[in-house]
């Protein structure tokens, strides 16, 4: 005996010389031997009465709604909408039922054409891959008795085709996290779930990871990630992580999420003032007091500086520090940035978002990483850097 459990809908039959309704669904069990099965009548009395004619049979497996009920009827079938929701109920609860390794059929052959269909979308509903059908040779329009054979539908190819435009939607709109969750059953999209999962690790700077994945669909992006990766894992400096971190805030403006993109503005900020530093000075984190106290500094910022250095002799300086630093070398990174009065407006307030709850407008981040880039773009170059994609 096959372990499967079956549901089946019941019609009223159609009259005809060579079929009857009753032993040809008693014949479709034979088919399949399922382990038990569900019968689903419509309130009709017709129905009703095909239905006791397959339990009074006593075809093996037969299993009641509830105790005092023995069928899940559908009230109103000549509504499709009744329809799905009663078979979706009776699918619910058959599932609970299943064991390892059991497959639940659903048949909807039988009854009105709102049973069958309705049957049919609650099976796709409730991701019931195995749809079957009782076909054979047909006379007046009806399955001769006798010669029923089983068709069946797998719905596979259903659900992978609607998870990939439902990924594809989430995707476009910068949920790549959820887009890549969507594909994970379906190992045909193990391509397009990799591009997810890699762009949701590279707006996170996990680029190590964000490699990994890229390297299943794309080497020179691969290439690329492994790049970033290895100056971050080496605490190095470069452009290349500049022009990332400039690329990544404006793939969460894309996305609409202003603050992730304002936060990375910040960031990359802050970073091309390290690099500067780095470039100007040849100073590069872990920064030891000593080697930047060798700088022709003021004596305010060195003492400042001093105040600040930690027990191992390092100091660990945020944007303003640097600039304090590279302001003292007379810089003018950092005498244009001092300059820019709506830059630091701009960043105050994204200091202020620690304090306040309320969301971050996309022309407050827009403005920000504009100013950012522009700043950049006056004192240093940044390489090109592969666009992101933005369909699956």
């Amino acid at each position: 005996m096959n372990q499967n459990l079956l549901v089946l809908t019941v019609g009223t039959g159609t009259a005809g010389a060579s079929s009857n309704l009753a032993q040809g669904l008693i014949n479709t069990i034979a088919q399949l031997q399922p382990r038990r099965f569900w019968l689903m009548p419509s309130s009709s009395p017709d129905s009703l009465a095909v239905a006791e004619l397959i339990r009074e049979a006593g075809v093996h497996g037969f299993a009641a709604w509830t105790e005092g009920a023995p069928y899940r009827l559908i009230e109103n079938p000549d509504q499709l909408g009744d329809c799905r929701a009663a078979v979706r109920e009776l699918i619910r609860q058959v599932r609970r039922e299943l064991k390892p390794g059991e497959r639940l059929l659903v048949n909807p052959t039988s009854g009105t054409k709102q049973m069958s269909a309705g049957a049919t979308l609650a099976a796709l509903d409730e991701q019931v891959g195995d749809i079957v059908f009782t076909v054979g040779q047909r006379r007046d329009g009806v399955v001769i008795t006798g010669t029923e054979r089983i068709a069946g539908f797998d719905a596979g190819e259903y659900f992978a085709e609607r998870d990939l435009n439902l990924a594809r939607d989430l995707f476009a709109a910068g949920s790549w996290l959820a887009a890549a969750r969507v594909l994970e059953p379906h190992p045909q999209f193990l391509k397009e779930r990799a591009l997810g999962l890699c762009l949701t690790e590279w707006s996170c700077l996990n680029y190590a990871k964000a490699a990994a994945h890229a390297s299943r669909f794309s080497e020179p992006l691969r290439s690329h990630l492994s790049a970033l990766a290895q100056w971050v894992k080496n605490s190095q400096l470069d452009a290349l992580v500049l022009a990332d971190l400039l690329d990544n805030a404006s793939a969460s403006l894309r996305a609409s999420d202003f603050g992730a993109a304002l936060a990375m503005g910040y960031k990359a900020l802050e970073y091309a003032a390290r690099l500067r530093l780095f470039t100007t000075a040849q100073i590069s984190p872990p920064y030891h007091f000593d080697a930047i106290s060798a700088l022709p500094l003021s004596g305010a910022v060195r003492e400042q500086l001093r105040a600040t250095t930690y027990d191992d002799g390092c100091i660990r300086p945020g944007l303003s520090q640097v600039i304090d630093i590279l302001a003292s070398c007379k810089d003018p990174f950092a005498a244009d940035y001092r300059s820019n009065h709506a830059l630091k407006k701009l960043l105050g307030f994204r200091n202020q978002l620690t304090h306040e709850i309320r969301p971050v407008a996309q022309e407050e981040a827009t403005a920000l990483i504009t100013r950012v880039r522009d700043l950049v773009g006056a004192h240093m170059p940044t390489p090109q850097v592969p666009a992101r994609p933005v369909t699956l």
